[in-house]
């Protein structure tokens, strides 16, 4: 249920970006705000559909099929999973969008390696600042 639940923020994230982009786009073009704003706002939440489930799926996948173990939080499973969400949704949505995959390959793989990248350096930056108001609790008790 974790996996659904992490899809589910990350593509509520995306539909909100594709909001404030079509806001943007809205303002630039002239165009009628609602219209624009939903569209963008569900062609993101398509997108981020097809990537993050991809990414999602890549990631339970090394998990049951690595010898090692998986671990989400280290560079390069994070990266892993990343690049495969970017491969496998963007040749989903290079077909779908454009009659293209490789298209959408091309694109997708770098923006989510862009979004694998700061992810990882998020979580990075919170558990040290967990750690630190942790060291400090204790430094004063």
């Amino acid at each position: 249920m974790e996996e659904v639940d992490r899809i589910s923020l990350e593509v509520t994230l995306s539909a909100a970006m594709g909001a404030l982009a079509g806001v943007g786009t809205s303002l630039y073009k002239g165009t009628p705000m609602i219209r624009t704003v939903g569209r963008t706002s569900l062609s993101c939440a398509l997108t981020g559909t097809a990537c993050f489930g991809a990414e999602r799926c890549a990631a339970l996948a090394a998990r049951t099929f690595y010898e090692r173990n998986y671990d989400s939080n280290e560079w390069g499973d994070v990266m892993f999973s990343h690049a495969m969400g970017g491969l496998l949704g963007g040749s989903i949505l290079g077909s779908l969008y454009i009659g293209k995959p490789a298209h959408g390959v091309v694109f997708f793989v770098p923006l989510m390696l862009l979004f694998g990248t700061g992810k990882k350096l998020f979580v990075d930056v919170r558990e040290e600042a967990v750690n630190r108001m942790t060291r400090d609790r204790e430094k004063h008790n």
